[in-house]
């Protein structure tokens, strides 16, 4: 039979009128012949068909995504129809291919459904099994390609899910910080560049980014616990007295308290940064006196990043650090307030941090 192209091996698409579901059926054999007979075959049963007459051909046919299913001769001329059939697997996983031969030796047979082909047919071919097989390998793919679309669109709807969970803890985290932020003034922008400072020194001691995403959010929640404190000693002007000061401290330990007894990593995490970020390197912070590690490093962290902003900025009780005098005071307490290693990576990211403290202004005092 000739192609339209005029070329033996051109791909063409059967001209008798299907009478059934429409199926595009890739036939795959040098003998003009053979291609001619199945073609009857399967036009008869609603099918349309490509023929192929080399390994190029089919590959250019499977290739256009218009194939459904392939029959592919073993014997190709000179060409190895096994070596074809892996290199149409290979090409898409998705076409089934039926292996026609007139080779039904049991290692030919073997060899072509190890190497992926749906079923084995042997030359030559009974019109009914070649409707059969065909109807098999098509309703498999079918059922295939169901349940690949299934998944699909269950991965996608995961995938929502899973963004929709990432943005709660941050969300979370911001309902909290606002509802503190009633109490104290200088809460809002302070907790924003805290959470900011904490991720880029987590990023610089090389934490992963969920890591350094999670101590920056926890960072966010350090002073929680002063939503308990008096508003007489939260925006005391003058300095505190020694009362003052027992009943101040007791923001760390009642933060830890309202952030802890749950399963949440980040609440966890907040727990641990909210009861030690004013302990000291030297034991003499509290609430417990913890000395050197027994205070976990994003504790440690949130210590010093607190105490930068807290001296760079402007408070209720004092003016705002020059900055050369902030970074005296860091210098003078390496090894006694503050973790050492911890001061060295502050300084190396001193121009990130700074960079954003002018992006994060303080906020002008509610009336």
């Amino acid at each position: 039979m000739q192609s339209a192209s005029g070329s033996p091996d051109a791909l063409r698409l059967a001209s008798e009128p299907a009478r059934g579901p429409q199926v595009v059926v890739l036939i795959v054999d040098d003998d003009p012949g053979v291609r001619s007979s199945l073609r009857r075959v399967l036009t008869a049963n609603g099918n349309l068909c490509l023929e192929a007459s080399t390994c190029m051909g089919a590959l250019a046919a499977v290739a256009s995504g218009t194939v459904g299913l392939v029959l592919l001769d073993v014997g190709l001329g000179d060409e190895d129809g096994l070596d074809v059939l892996r290199r149409l697997r290979a090409a898409s996983q998705d076409v089934p291919v039926v292996v026609v031969s007139g080779d039904e030796s049991v290692g030919v047979t073997a060899r072509a459904l190890s190497e992926g082909a749906h079923a084995f047919l042997t030359k030559p071919v009974r019109a009914a099994d070649l409707r059969a097989h065909v109807l098999s390998a098509l309703s498999q793919h079918e059922s295939i390609r169901r349940v690949q679309s299934a998944h699909d669109v269950t991965r996608r709807q995961l995938a929502e899910v899973e963004a929709m969970l990432d943005r709660i803890p941050r969300q979370f985290t911001e309902r909290l910080v606002l509802l503190s932020r009633f109490r104290d003034d200088e809460t809002g922008s302070h907790v924003v560049r805290i959470g900011k400072y904490a991720e880029a020194m987590s990023r610089a001691l090389r934490f992963d980014e969920a890591r350094a995403q999670l101590v920056g959010l926890a960072a966010t929640m350090h002073d929680i616990g002063k939503i308990a404190i008096p508003d007489s000693i939260l925006r005391k002007p003058g300095k505190l007295t020694e009362d003052e000061f027992r009943i101040i401290k007791t923001h760390t330990t009642v933060g830890a308290q309202m952030l802890s007894g749950t399963d949440v990593p980040l609440l966890s995490l907040a727990s641990k940064v909210a009861l030690g970020h004013h302990e000291r390197w030297d034991g003499a912070g509290y609430p417990d006196g913890r000395r050197g590690e027994e205070t976990p490093i994003e504790a440690r962290l949130v210590g010093i990043v607190d105490v930068y902003d807290a001296l760079s900025h402007a408070r209720v009780y004092k003016p705002s650090w020059p900055e050369a005098d902030v970074l005296r005071h860091f210098e003078e307490q390496r090894g006694r307030q503050f973790d050492p290693s911890l001061v060295d990576v502050f300084l190396r990211c001193l121009p990130t941090l700074r960079g954003i403290r002018e992006a994060i202004p303080e906020e002008p005092n509610r009336p």
